[in-house]
């Protein structure tokens, strides 16, 4: 899976997708909220870890990145591409 080019912002999405922590974790289930290049917001568990640098996956829309949580407010988390 491969980012598409030129992928424009999508605000109000409803996209499963997955957060891993390493590649030895167990995918961690996730809403995708929003996303752009430069990071998206998701919905998720508030108990995860926030200093870990992360990959989000989102089948549906062939995207593959890692990621850093920025913040976290209740069960929504940002996170921007590193």
């Amino acid at each position: 899976m491969s980012e598409t080019q030129g992928r424009k912002e999508n605000f109000n999405l409803d996209e499963l997708g997955y957060l891993i922590f390493n590649r030895l974790s167990v995918p961690k289930e996730c809403r995708v909220r929003s996303l752009n290049e430069t990071g998206a917001v998701v919905e998720a568990d508030p108990d995860f870890s926030v200093s870990r640098v992360i990959r989000l996956l989102v089948p549906a829309l062939e995207i593959q990145r890692e990621c850093r949580v920025s913040w976290v407010q209740d069960c929504m988390h940002g996170i921007e591409s590193i």
